[in-house]
């Protein structure tokens, strides 16, 4: 926790000044995609900033990233599937892969 705060503190403080100054820069358009991608930023600062007080919260989303992975990937796979007996033992060996996947 403590090297969160002092190691990656700085970090996230100085993106979000160097944010801030870019957003208030002179010549911005402020209908352009990066002045929206500065403003969305801004506003999830409260958001991104979580991780560094909670040590229970990752600093990456990475686990959520995977565990959402199996579904493209499955739909690749599932349109060989074209009988009942087929999908549920897809199912069933799917369900025993997500399980050991969050041991």
């Amino acid at each position: 926790m403590d090297n969160r705060k002092r190691s990656v503190r700085p970090l996230v403080d100085a993106y979000f000044a160097w944010v801030k100054e870019q957003a208030g820069k002179k010549g911005l358009d402020k209908s352009s995609n990066l002045a929206g991608a500065l403003d969305y930023s801004i506003n999830q600062e409260p958001f991104l900033g979580v991780f560094l007080e909670d040590p229970e919260i990752p600093p990456d989303n990475n686990d959520a990233e995977r565990s959402v992975k199996a579904v493209p990937v499955g739909n690749h796979n599932w349109h060989i599937i074209d009988s009942e007996n087929g999908a549920e033992a897809s199912a069933a060996l799917y369900s025993i892969a997500e399980t050991l996947n969050m041991q």
